[in-house]
């Protein structure tokens, strides 16, 4: 496996990363954008690990490679969130409708 990729697991495993606190999206984008501005490809490494952890069975984990695709995914992993807000239910639903949100809105403004 890729180091970068291995990071990215390994960052979101050990982040404090969710949705619904004040300025969440301000503060994922900040840290994530700082990563990438020392290891170049972080941000890429980081929505293909989420989604890989979004086939998992770790609850925990799957929210927070949805809090993590809320800043770095794209249209492409929409399916995969919602795949992940019907296994998961609950919190992880309404966290991964949250990140659908800001993909499509983030795809509109640019």
């Amino acid at each position: 496996m890729d180091p970068l990729r291995e990071y990215a697991q390994f960052w979101i495993e050990g982040t404090a990363l969710q949705l619904g606190h004040p300025n969440w999206h301000e503060l994922h984008r900040y840290w994530i954008s700082n990563i990438e501005s020392g290891r170049p490809g972080f941000a890429a490494q980081l929505r293909l690990a989420a989604r890989d952890l979004l086939e998992g069975e770790s609850y925990g984990l799957a929210v927070k490679a949805i809090a993590a695709l809320a800043v770095v995914g794209d249209g492409e992993d929409v399916v995969s969130l919602r795949a992940a807000a019907e296994r998961f239910g609950s919190e992880a639903a309404k966290a991964a409708y949250t990140a659908i949100f800001e993909i499509e809105h983030r795809a509109r403004a640019s």
